[in-house]
């Protein structure tokens, strides 16, 4: 099995999201479906979207403690056919709106592409 960090989706620039250049900075990382929304299964639209109690209380806490938000998720949904590469950004884009306009801007997601390779035969 091989994990790779793919590149963002959002790029918005550090400072708006809390990044400063000095200093240590402390980041609090959430994966999203289970942690940020409800895990309804490959969830990648708007309307199946159901936000865990709290997420947005805990965001801005986090955000008011000097911390830097960044989503982690794995994409599985696109890997197994669930939806497409461009839904996924679509619906991340849309995510991090939600997040500004609940006055915690999320800095970037960060997803990871993992591939199992199949045994070759001897």
């Amino acid at each position: 099995m091989s994990v790779a960090v793919c590149d963002p989706v959002v790029t918005e620039a550090p400072a708006a999201a809390g990044w400063t250049s000095t200093g240590r900075q402390k980041a609090l990382f959430l994966d999203r479906d289970g942690v940020i929304n409800v895990n309804h299964g490959y969830v990648h639209s708007a309307e199946r979207t159901e936000w865990v109690a709290g997420i947005f209380d805990l965001a801005r806490a986090a955000r008011a403690a000097g911390y830097v938000l960044v989503v982690v998720t794995n994409k599985a949904g696109i890997a197994r056919g669930f939806y497409t590469h461009s839904q996924f950004e679509d619906y991340t884009r849309w995510m991090h709106a939600r997040f500004a306009d609940e006055g915690a801007p999320i800095w970037r997601p960060t997803t990871a592409r993992i591939t199992r390779k199949r045994a070759s035969a001897s």
